[in-house]
Formats: structure tokens, C-alpha cells, sequence
């Protein structure tokens, strides 16, 4: 019998400091609004730096991170082939955006020639993902997407 109340005992301690751990006792504690405001206040400075290739870059990555949730086993082989263009694609324009926020960028004519082609390459790959989905989901024919 004396084990089992050790180990009873043991789990309800571990439990609370999981719970303390985890944040659970939190919404008990006063709220700091100095450290809210200065939050709020970073927040709006950093939304003043916003840039239209963050934005993209954000787009871009979002996008990459809708694909990596597809389970690509139940895909016909259109849907896939398509997810496969479009992981691509995305990875490419990624790339083009890295490279043309690099510092080096605007005196390099290789790096210019770089951006050309992955932004053709991806521009290739979008379309064909577009006649793949055409084929595996018509819906997305009339698509803006």
C-alpha cells in the first residue's frame, strides 16, 4: 500500500510543476501594463520597418508552410505532380527574394541574371501546377490563385 501513495504523491508533484512549468498559474499574476505598452509600442515600430519583400517574404513563407501540411500520400498523381511544382516554385521565389534583398545585389549582374531565371523557372512551374489542378480538382479552373 505504501507505494502506491509514494507514487500517488510523487505524480500529483510532478503534475503541479508541469502546471507551474507549462504557465499555468499565470492569469494569476498581475499584468505589467508598462511591459504591454512597450510591447505594443516594439510592435507598431517594427510595422513602420515593413517593407513590400517582407510582406512577400511572409506570403512566401506562409505558402511553404501550407504545403508542408499537405499529406502527400493521399494525392492523386495530378495533385501531386501539382504539389510538387508548387513546392518548387515556392522555394525558388524565395530564393529570388533572398538574393535580391542581399547587399551585393544591386552591383551584380550575375545575381541579376540569377533572380531572372529562378523567377522564370518558378513562373514555369506555377502554370504547370495550375494545369495540374485544372485536371485533379476542376473547381480551381476558375481560380484567381
Amino acid at each position: 500500500m505504501l507505494p502506491y501513495v509514494i507514487a500517488g504523491i510523487v505524480a500529483v508533484v510532478l503534475l503541479y510543476g508541469a502546471y507551474r512549468m507549462l504557465g499555468g498559474s499565470i492569469a494569476s499574476r498581475p499584468v505589467d501594463s508598462n511591459a504591454l505598452l512597450r510591447s505594443a509600442l516594439d510592435a507598431a515600430l517594427a510595422a513602420t520597418d515593413e517593407t513590400p519583400d517582407r510582406a512577400l517574404r511572409r506570403r512566401l513563407d506562409g505558402a511553404g508552410q501550407l504545403l508542408q501540411q499537405v499529406e502527400t500520400h493521399a494525392l492523386s498523381d495530378a495533385a501531386a505532380a501539382a504539389h510538387a511544382l508548387l513546392s518548387v516554385a515556392v522555394d525558388e521565389l524565395s530564393w529570388s527574394l533572398r538574393l535580391r534583398q542581399s547587399p551585393g545585389y544591386a552591383g551584380a549582374t550575375g545575381m541579376h541574371a540569377a533572380v531572372d531565371a529562378l523567377q522564370q523557372h518558378a513562373a514555369r512551374c506555377l502554370e504547370e501546377a495550375r494545369s495540374s489542378l485544372m485536371v485533379s480538382a476542376p473547381e480551381v479552373a476558375g481560380s484567381t490563385a
